[in-house]
């Protein structure tokens, strides 16, 4: 760990998935892609997804950023956040904005515009939904596909800061900056309940179209959202097609780990109980399943699996499929976020 890290920010002093080229030091960005090249189907796959997605969000790029260091700075992300605030410093920012942002929506300073966006990612980090109230003032900023945008923002850093932190990813170049800033708050307030799954209730089944991925939404509401957005199901259906055949965390296993990250979002909305009637539910039970479980509930609440649960996955799950994990659970978490935060305007 580099000695300019805050100590108290959750970073493995070793890599729990090797780098595909171990180098003394990175260039910058390098870092997780040679980690990810463990699974190049799915590193080559997320290339085009991930790239494609953001050069289409109808963000402006100061919105963008805003966004992405708060998301860092809420999921205890080290990578992004040094590579988005080394950024930001090279634009013309300074470290009295960093601060702002670590502090949140509260501190002085902000115009109201950034207080909006900052409450919006706060709310999608603590509850994977954005309050009506916060919605509407979104509405006077932002326009209607653009806050469907900044929802899919949020989540993907989500994803990323739980891929990063679970697999070791080292440091580089550009993240490993002088920080000194007070940690990463908890994923969740002290004494927040938990959801309670909803009853089974009768929907009809998906039809054709929908990308054949395990956790892509079934259900035909989430998916009637999701159509209204120009390109999430285009680029669920090429991933779709580039990863066909070749991730292996699938069958039972994957549709647990989908089924409880179903209920840690929120099974109140209604794409969320038809999501619920329609996802296939996993019949098992004893150590493995019990584990599976816990990794799927650490990946919720501190967007990191511990060392314990890791140790015991590794007994039963190789490399990739412990990539593929990480990744599904991302993956599913932005689609809920998103369809949580749309559903109620439908």
């Amino acid at each position: 760990m580099p000695p300019a890290i805050h100590p108290r920010w959750k970073v493995l002093a070793e890599p729990r998935v090797r780098p595909m080229v171990e180098l003394p030091w990175y260039p910058p960005a390098l870092a997780k892609s040679a980690v990810l090249l463990r699974h190049p189907w799915l590193f080559g796959a997320l290339v085009p997804l991930r790239v494609g997605g953001l050069l289409r969000l109808r963000l402006r790029p100061l919105e963008r950023e805003l966004l992405i260091l708060r998301t860092g700075w809420n999921c205890g992300g080290y990578y992004e956040w040094g590579h988005h605030v080394n950024a930001g410093l090279l634009l013309g920012r300074d470290w009295a904005y960093i601060k702002r942002v670590a502090r949140g929506p509260d501190a002085p300073g902000w115009q109201t515009r950034e207080i909006v966006l900052l409450s919006a990612a706060d709310e999608l980090f603590h509850d994977q939904a954005i309050s009506a109230a916060t919605w509407k003032a979104l509405a006077e900023t932002l326009g209607g596909r653009a806050r469907v945008d900044a929802c899919l923002l949020v989540g993907m850093y989500e994803a990323a800061a739980m891929m990063v932190r679970s697999l070791g990813v080292p440091f580089d170049g550009w993240s490993s900056l002088p920080l000194r800033l007070p940690p990463p708050p908890q994923a969740d307030p002290p004494g927040r309940p938990a959801p309670v799954p909803p009853r089974r209730v009768d929907t009809p089944p998906p039809g054709p179209g929908a990308p054949a991925l395990s956790w892509f939404p079934l259900s035909p509401r989430g998916r009637t959202l999701l159509q209204s957005h120009p390109w999430i199901l285009p680029s669920g259906r090429l991933f779709a097609r580039l990863v066909r055949g070749r991730l292996s965390f699938v069958g039972p296993d994957c549709d647990l780990v989908l089924r409880r990250t179903l209920v840690n979002c929120g099974t109140r909305a209604p794409w969320a109980r038809q999501e619920w009637s329609l996802r296939p539910a996993a019949g098992q039970t004893g150590p493995r399943a019990k584990t599976l479980v816990r990794a799927a509930d650490e990946l919720h609440a501190d967007r990191f699996i511990s060392a314990a649960t890791w140790s015991e996955l590794t007994a039963f799950l190789d490399e990739r499929q412990l990539i593929e994990l990480c990744f599904v659970v991302g993956a599913y978490r932005t689609l809920a976020m998103t369809l949580n935060a749309m559903d109620p305007q439908l």
